[in-house]
């Protein structure tokens, strides 16, 4: 874990702290903002950066696929996604324009206003139900662009257990 603090001009009027996945400060610094009132600020914010430390270490390290290239990963990511997106869509109902396997460094998928469906290639080193809560999730999207009531409606007829799920997804940690 580390300790390093990391300062970057902000275009926005607050301050904000973020936490890099190896414990690295992020501090947003908006132009306006001096460096003392950013200090003043850490030091009052630092139960809550203790906190999201512990998160990360027990966070769950994604492990490689035996032997497996990141070429190997992702084209195995695309397959499995592919699958799954097409157990889901049986009866057609989500429309879904294309499918992109990237390298996100903050999500494990998203869904854009035009149909396409990304998702990160280390979805294919969770366990199963895992990838599938992900899966739903952006297919849901495609007819729910919020986190709205409607939202959690689609994804429960699809994935009755997607609460648990979701707990269980933010044990496992993206930059691995």
């Amino acid at each position: 874990m580390s300790d390093e603090m990391i300062w970057r001009p902000s275009r926005g009027r607050s301050l904000r702290l973020s936490l890099r996945a190896d414990g690295a400060l992020v501090i947003a610094l908006p132009k306006q903002c001096s460096r003392e009132r950013a200090l003043t600020f850490i030091a009052q914010k630092q139960a809550w950066i203790d906190r999201a430390r512990q998160r990360l270490q027990a966070k769950e390290p994604l492990v490689t696929v035996t032997g497996a290239s990141r070429k190997v990963e992702e084209r195995l990511a695309r397959t499995r996604i592919l699958e799954r997106i097409a157990y889901f869509n049986q009866d057609q109902r989500f429309l879904v324009n294309r499918v992109t396997i990237r390298d996100s460094r903050s999500r494990w998928g998203s869904c854009s206003s035009r149909g396409t469906l990304s998702f990160q290639y280390r979805l294919i080193r969770l366990p199963l139900p895992l990838l599938d809560y992900v899966v739903v999730d952006e297919l849901c999207h495609l007819h729910h662009h919020h986190h709205g009531p409607s939202f959690w409606s689609a994804v429960g007829e699809l994935l009755p257990d997607y609460k648990r799920l979701r707990l269980l997804l933010r044990s496992y940690s993206l930059d691995a």
